[in-house]
């Protein structure tokens, strides 16, 4: 049994995804689902931001440059995603500046310094000659995959024990 072409397109031009190998991380989502019951999409929100806080911050820190750390942030809005869940944060290269970034966003920049690039070309046309040069391949530096690893656990912890805390308080 063989993919479709369709599969097949989809797998070779997906950025690779990260993987959650943790035993815990599923209860503690189990735990997140039966206290979001209890509490406001609001008060959900304002704990999930508090708890990702450090994990953004050190993201801001550990940037490839100044420019692109002063891009990462958090936010409970989704955009115009309308399928999105209501209640969540994302956190990462969110703000995009025009001015420092006028070719290419800071998102699709954050992306291309994660991931890396293969090697691009360039056409070039000189008198009646015409042909390519290739402009080089960018590495992969991940920064932000690292550190949303560091700091999973830690922040899930956090937001259940602050959850539960105010479960209990009403």
């Amino acid at each position: 049994m063989g993919l479709d072409l369709k599969q097949k397109r989809i797998w070779k031009y997906s950025l690779p995804k990260p993987s959650i190998h943790t035993d815990d991380l599923p209860g503690y989502f189990k735990e997140m689902k039966h206290l979001k019951n209890s509490l406001s999409r609001k008060e959900v929100n304002i704990i999930l931001m508090r708890t990702t806080k450090p994990m953004a911050t050190e993201m801001a820190q550990e940037a490839p440059s100044n420019r692109l750390g002063a891009m990462v942030a958090r936010t409970t809005r989704q955009g115009k995603r309308p399928r999105a869940p209501r209640i969540g944060v994302r956190v990462g290269v969110i703000n995009n500046n025009p001015g420092m970034f006028s070719k290419f966003t800071a998102p699709a920049l954050a992306s291309v310094n994660e991931y890396g690039t293969g090697e691009r070309f360039r056409k070039i046309k000189l008198l009646f000659l015409t042909g390519k040069i290739s402009t080089g391949k960018m590495p992969s530096r991940p920064w932000l995959i690292p550190i949303w690893d560091k700091h999973k656990l830690p922040m899930m912890r956090k937001s259940v024990k602050s959850m539960t805390t105010k479960v209990g308080a009403k």
